[in-house]
């Protein structure tokens, strides 16, 4: 097996898993001016509202999406103007939901709304509040408050929302992006709540593309990925301890790379050549261009001694569950630490993903080694 050949079938089925994905709607409504852009770039990767492709649906709703990036987001425009207008998006939004949620296919339905609030402000207008009663009636309402800057005007907005009892799944204060303010320093808060609130708002079908999508929670995208990879341990090599031939045991045989670009797939990284290839090679123990199933397993099981032994050409299927057990949590240890660096516009070099995935591979194997012992 080629190294050259591993690393193209993982950037290719990486890609064939996003896009298998059923993406996650949002509907963002909101006065122009109270954030919605910041918010998007500051919660999704690849910096929606730059860089995504917004596309008039009415007159005053935009859909905003991106190649490679399983989410779809209704943005509301105009919605400060004159009464008459206001009324015009309130009719084209209630349209829209109604055309993709009782007409539309599953991947196509909005999931969650979220309202957009100035939290200057210190009541709601009674059309706002007319229409947050409105959607909350058809669909999971979070209202969010952005630019919170001032505690005493955000609290005084949270107890008057309080106080008219809407049907709302949750109210989030937030700060998108640091500011500076007279040379103060006020970070960015909230964000985190939000995505929790709305991730727990989400049918099962659409969850693993606003894991990927969003760049918020690097140990969400951990969690979920852990979660994936226990069960296909489990299924693949742990029901029955099926001895393995030797020979055919390559570490990164077809199931191992589709477990590897499944990974990759839930944590939305920029998947490059280099930084597959430093893991491919670190995961092998070899830096040559060819090499075998049995130079794999061979490699792996130095780091352990006596983890598993080979009779007559057979590795247990104990020692198979060792191997892809370690493979996969140093895996997503390693794609903590990438997808962190990324989304705060680090640079890593390919060379150090190489070493910490070497590091990581040898810690797992102990790790799984002593367990099983246990």
């Amino acid at each position: 097996m080629n190294v050259i050949n591993v690393v193209k079938d993982i950037l290719k089925l990486t890609e064939e898993e996003v896009k298998k994905m059923n993406p996650i709607n949002i509907m963002l409504v909101g006065k122009t001016g109270v954030g919605k852009s910041t918010l998007i770039n500051h919660i999704f990767r690849e910096n929606l509202a730059a860089t995504g492709i917004g596309k008039p649906v009415t007159k005053h709703l935009e859909k905003i999406t991106k190649e490679g990036v399983p989410i779809n987001l209704y943005d509301t425009k105009g919605l400060e103007l004159n009464p008459s207008v206001q009324s015009q998006v309130r009719k084209e939004v209630f349209d829209e939901i109604r055309r993709l949620n009782q007409y539309g296919e599953e991947k196509e339905k909005i999931h969650v709304v979220w309202y957009c609030l100035n939290a200057g402000s210190s009541r709601l207008e009674s059309f706002e509040e007319g229409f947050i009663r409105e959607l909350s009636e058809i669909l999971p309402v979070v209202v969010v408050l952005t630019q919170s800057l001032q505690e005493d005007n955000v609290n005084e907005l949270l107890d008057y929302i309080t106080t008219l009892r809407l049907n709302v799944k949750g109210m989030v204060s937030l700060i998108a992006k640091p500011y500076e303010i007279s040379g103060h320093h006020i970070p960015s808060f909230g964000l985190e709540e939000l995505v929790n609130i709305t991730f727990s708002l989400l049918p099962e079908s659409a969850e693993q593309a606003f894991i990927n999508a969003q760049k918020v929670d690097v140990m969400k995208k951990a969690a979920y990925a852990r979660k994936w990879a226990k069960g296909f341990i489990t299924e693949t090599f742990m029901v029955g301890f099926t001895p393995i031939p030797f020979a055919d045991a390559p570490l990164l045989a077809s199931s191992q790379i589709a477990m590897i670009a499944k990974i990759t797939s839930i944590f939305g990284i920029s998947v490059n050549k280099g930084l597959i290839t430093s893991i491919v090679s670190a995961a092998a123990g070899v830096t040559g261009a060819v090499f075998t199933g049995r130079t794999l397993v061979s490699n792996l099981l130095k780091f352990v001694p006596g983890a598993g032994t080979i009779v007559g050409g057979i590795i247990s299927g104990s020692t198979a569950a060792l191997i892809t057990t370690a493979l996969a949590y140093s895996y997503i240890n390693v794609m903590i630490k990438v997808a962190t660096y990324e989304y705060q516009n680090k640079q890593i070099d390919n060379s150090e993903v190489m070493e910490m995935m070497k590091k990581e591979l040898r810690r797992q194997m102990d790790v799984v080694k002593n367990e099983k012992k246990e």
